[in-house]
């Protein structure tokens, strides 16, 4: 089954949003505690956040598509 690019963007919209939690929540909490105790691990999840999310993009780039200017064509 191949997507249409519309629903390839959505995908891709929910899956980085979906990434991001863990990271907003640690930075809100960083933030209540004082951040200057915290700092290490904010940057931790950070870094976590943007391995998962360059790998989730990758992954989701590779997908047939039907859009002509997004993937493959199919006629």
């Amino acid at each position: 089954m191949k997507m249409t690019r519309s629903y390839l963007l959505k995908l891709q919209l929910m899956c980085f949003l979906l990434v991001h939690i863990p990271l907003l929540a640690t930075g809100l909490y960083a933030y209540r505690e004082g951040l200057s105790g915290h700092l290490d691990m904010v940057v931790v999840v950070f870094l976590a956040t943007l391995v998962t999310a360059l790998a989730i993009w990758t992954a989701l780039g590779r997908l047939p598509c039907q859009d002509r200017a997004y993937g493959e064509n199919s006629a």
